[in-house]
């Protein structure tokens, strides 16, 4: 929009994601929402398609995404805090996206999915990351979860070894299995 200035001295302190138009605002969140609350006055607000891209070439690596567990904590406690505080009817929300998917601009390159999947693979093998685990375990308490133990599981930018679905469990309680090896069918969604 022409019409609106960015001050991109200020765009720095937030953090980007690994898509290049991507930072985490999650008070801009909330005020987008009051916005459309106040503007429109509509019935019900739905909010569709909100993520955070991480960038993965592997399903060890890809499996670690304390970033995008982190943004969605952050965006669902602000979405939380504008139901709660500022009355503001939000009565759906949609993580984007479930899986890993083509994204137009930039391909493969660009994952937005809660399960890693393996375009190498013929199979398009498919694995539970630790923001999926973080993300059931937040919905099955019908509250935000605290993310360090999910960010535990693993350390994204130079992971030790592939995950067990005993140290998942153990680590998080979660009961997710995240990606195992040596077996290639472990780990799978089916």
């Amino acid at each position: 929009d022409p019409g609106v200035e960015v001050d991109r001295a200020r765009e720095a302190q937030f953090p980007l994601s690994n898509s290049s138009w991507l930072r985490a605002v999650p008070w801009g969140f909330r005020k987008v929402l009051n916005w459309v609350h106040a503007r429109y006055d509509p019935p019900a607000i739905y909010v569709t398609e909100n993520g955070w891209s991480v960038g993965a070439s592997s399903p060890a690596r890809g499996v670690c995404d304390a970033s995008r567990t982190r943004f969605f904590a952050d965006y669902i406690s602000e979405m939380g805090r504008a139901i709660r505080e500022d009355g503001v009817r939000v009565k759906g929300y949609v993580a984007w996206s479930l899986l890993d998917n083509f994204e137009w601009r930039q391909g493969y390159a660009e994952r937005f999915g809660l399960t890693y999947v393996d375009f190498d693979s013929p199979e398009r093998s498919r694995y539970l990351k630790t923001s999926m685990c973080w993300f059931a375990a937040t919905a099955a308490a019908n509250a935000v979860v605290e993310t360090v133990p999910y960010d535990a599981l693993c350390d994204a930018d130079a992971p030790r070894e592939p995950l067990s679905f005993r140290d998942a469990a153990l680590a998080a309680g979660s009961g997710c299995l995240l990606y195992t090896s040596p077996s290639p069918r472990d780990g799978l969604l089916s």
